[in-house]
Parts: structure tokens; sequence; C-alpha cells
């Protein structure tokens, strides 16, 4: 589930892994890939993987997010975030919007 964007555009999600029930809150690797391939690797059980701290954010549970007062975190890499934005934009016009 979509809680918000980042302020580079990349979507913080409510998610929770295959096979847990435990929810988490991040980024999607899928996103991630297209603007930073280096932040993102595929596991050996073939799912992408995010290298959190590449990013300069944390994956955390949705719980400790909550209690933390459920802000989007901030991201500092300005290469990424005028990429991220480039990248929205393409995949709203795209939508045709």
């Amino acid at each position: 589930m979509l809680l918000g964007r980042l302020d580079n555009g990349l979507g913080y999600y409510r998610f929770a892994y295959n096979g847990s029930e435990k929810p988490y809150v991040g980024v999607i690797a899928q996103e991630v890939r297209a603007l930073r391939p280096d932040a993102v690797f595929r596991g050996r059980d073939g799912y992408l993987r995010v290298y959190y701290d590449r990013l300069g954010i944390d994956l955390q549970s949705y719980d400790d997010w909550a209690r933390s007062g459920g802000r989007l975190p901030k991201i500092f890499d300005k290469t990424l975030q005028s990429q991220t934005t480039e990248y929205v934009a393409k995949e709203f016009a795209h939508a045709g919007h």
C-alpha cells in the first residue's frame, strides 16, 4: 500500500515479504532499479532487494515507523532526487496524464 512519495518522487510503501505477515515500510526495488541500479541486487531466491544504505534511508517495520511518528524519510542524495523526479514525470506522462 502506497503511504506517500518521498521528496525525490519514489513511492514509500507498506508491505510484507512473501510468507510473512509482519508489515514493513520502504521503497520498491523495481522503482529504485530504474534510477539507481547500484542500490538493487537479486537475492538467491530470485527476488530483487534494495541496499537501503545506498539511498540514505532505513528499512523498518511498520510498527516502528508508526511509533516514530509515521513521517516519510528524507533522501539526501541530490543525484537520485533529480533522476527520480525525471522518472516519475515520464511515468506520469506515459500513463496518459
